[in-house]
């Protein structure tokens, strides 16, 4: 089964030019040259014309993208020549079909129109080898994959805290709190008292935390006494004891706890060994286009 890397050049630098004919009065230029091979002006007039770009405020930004995408294909295209791609029977044959369809469908366009269009099909015909060759000798290991995996689901799983706390500044004003919520008055009605006015409007809650000495998941630290103080606490209880930190004496209340599990490798691998061939696929055509002679 093809990857969903195959679409590359067929989704990002688009498929088989199907439009009516666009008038060309002028004389076929290059619109650049790479490794002493010319692109033909031509090809961008038509794909502006196909995208229906031609006098919009946008089509100046069009043209722009359009040749850097042109010349980026060329460059994939000469890749698969030198590799020989282009003498595969496969190949050939697609070659072939692509020809004949384009100059039955646009049979009545001026000939550098129809030049155009198979230049650039056949570009595009090339470039696609080049990705499919690639893919096939670039397969991620599984060794490879799974450190990958273990980089991506770092942090993730674990347990998870539903925490609310009310700030004071003295150990007394903690206690007294604590008094009043073991002689059952409601949590909410006590977080007026709390000092610390980022949670105060909100009842004192700081939201669904991953605790540890080192911060939770979001980056908010939370210092070592606060931590251990949560991780003690069943869904529905709070903190008998006043737990002190540099900000003054908290009052913690975790209202639910829950596990968050972690994907398997094989729920991973897929997506995994896309990413990784994406990324040595245009770390390669980085490479080519740095060292193409482009002008």
């Amino acid at each position: 089964m093809k990857s969903r890397l195959t679409s590359y050049v067929r989704g990002t630098l688009w498929a088989v030019i199907a439009s009516s004919a666009l008038a060309v009065h002028a004389a076929p230029e290059a619109l650049a040259t790479v490794n002493g091979k010319a692109i033909s002006s031509v090809i961008l007039d038509v794909l502006v014309a196909d995208q229906g770009m031609q006098g919009k405020p946008q089509e100046a930004e069009f043209r722009n993208y359009a040749k850097g995408q042109l010349i980026q294909r060329e460059v994939m295209a000469q890749q698969a020549q030198a590799l020989k791609l282009d003498k595969a029977p496969a190949y050939q044959a697609q070659l072939r079909e692509m020809q004949l369809g384009v100059q039955k469908q646009f049979e009545k366009a001026p000939k550098e129109q129809l030049d155009a269009r198979i230049a650039f099909n056949t570009q595009g015909l090339l470039a696609q080898a080049f990705v499919d060759n690639f893919e096939k000798k670039n397969v991620p290991t599984d060794a490879a994959m799974r450190a990958a995996y273990k980089r991506i689901t770092q942090g993730k799983g674990g347990t998870e805290y539903k925490v609310r706390h009310i700030q004071l500044d003295s150990e007394a004003e903690a206690k007294a709190v604590i008094g009043k919520l073991v002689a059952g008055a409601r949590f909410d009605s006590l977080v007026g008292e709390s000092k610390d006015l980022g949670s105060k409007g909100e009842g004192g809650d700081l939201g669904w935390v991953k605790v540890s000495a080192k911060g939770d998941e979001k980056g908010e630290a939370f210092p070592a006494a606060f931590s251990d103080a949560v991780r003690k606490l069943a869904a529905g209880g709070f903190t008998r004891e006043p737990v002190k930190t540099d900000a003054g004496y908290h009052v913690i209340l975790v209202e639910a706890v829950r596990e968050l599990p972690v994907g398997s490798y094989e729920s991973y691998q897929a997506e995994i060994s896309d990413r990784m061939k994406q990324e040595a696929l245009s770390k390669e055509i980085q490479s080519l286009m740095q060292k193409a002679r482009i002008s």
